[in-house]
């Protein structure tokens, strides 16, 4: 898989693609829509596919506000797919329905643009859309914003509520959705030691590249508690291994720090590199000493020796 012409993708993102893939394949709207981010780095849409357009769709029509806005934004710049201010009218609408800001400022200047018998087409498309989300949503349009939902995902993956958990995806819960920290639910679940969640989200395409506030993704944070079976999961799932937060610290010098052995050796085995160095320019080893924890010494002394 590549993410342009000529660019190639490291392992682990690929690995992270592919699960998103096949959850879009399913008809998970995040997926969906963090599979597009992934694909066409730094956009929310992939230039002449046609797959992406049909994601993008699925990800609007399952009540997923980001793919709804982006696709009013496409329909009314018509770069990446043909112009049709009808279109923008239309999902903008929805968009400001439901509280969306930037769709609320966009609505008058595109009605600007438009005959006023356009602007009474695109509202009777826009009246037709709703129904269409209500029908599949079973609620009024508001509650089809998947953000209490997801805030609500969050908080059973703190819990460890297994029942719960599957429940909310199954309503459309946003597994990559952040709370105010940048935390999304599978940190939540990672860093308590939940594996059976841990799992469920990934199958329902949770984005393991994800990174908090403070750069810290879903293995940095289980490594700090050290969960060795949780580590082998994300690992298997495709979790970048030597990814580091703002202090430049990695998942292995986590584990290290807190002397959790177990830990650092399930991240040897994956490959992490023992010799990154963070911000104070102190590596895993270095992290070993100051927790006076030899068992984790000697693991990376002896990969060390190995090379």
């Amino acid at each position: 898989a590549k993410a342009q012409s000529g660019t190639k993708l490291n392992p682990a993102l690929k690995t992270s693609i592919n699960r998103m893939e096949e959850r879009s394949q399913e008809g998970y709207a995040h997926a969906q829509f963090h599979w597009l981010k992934c694909i066409s780095p730094g956009k929310v849409f992939l230039k002449n596919t046609n797959k992406a357009i049909r994601f993008l769709n699925g990800a609007a029509i399952g009540g997923y506000l980001p793919a709804q806005l982006a696709l009013g934004m496409l329909s009314a710049e018509g770069t990446s797919i043909k112009r049709n201010l009808a279109e923008a009218h239309t999902w903008f609408a929805v968009s400001a329905e439901q509280g969306n800001k930037a769709a609320q400022k966009a609505l008058p200047k595109i009605e600007k643009l438009m005959a006023t018998r356009d602007i009474i087409e695109a509202q009777k498309r826009s009246y037709q859309l709703r129904k269409v989300l209500v029908l599949i949503h079973g609620t009024d349009i508001k509650k089809a914003l998947k953000s209490d939902i997801s805030k609500r995902l969050r908080i059973a993956a703190a819990l460890g509520d297994v029942e719960s958990v599957h429940i909310l995806l199954a309503q459309g819960g946003d597994a990559d959705g952040p709370d105010l920290h940048g935390r999304t639910a599978v940190i939540e679940a990672a860093w308590r030691g939940y594996p059976r969640i841990v799992k469920s989200l990934i199958d329902n395409g949770a984005n393991l590249s994800s990174a908090d506030n403070t750069k810290k993704n879903a293995l940095m944070w289980v490594a700090i508690n050290g969960h060795a079976n949780v580590i082998s999961s994300l690992i298997a799932a495709g979790s970048p291994v030597n990814a580091q937060d703002n202090e430049g610290i990695t998942a292995l010098m986590r584990a290290a720090w807190k002397g959790h052995a177990e830990a650092v050796k399930a991240l040897i085995d994956a490959k992490a590199n023992f010799r990154i160095k963070d911000k104070k320019n102190l590596t895993a080893l270095d992290y070993a000493y100051r927790a006076v924890n030899q068992a984790v010494q000697f693991i990376l002394i002896e990969a060390a020796s190995r090379g």
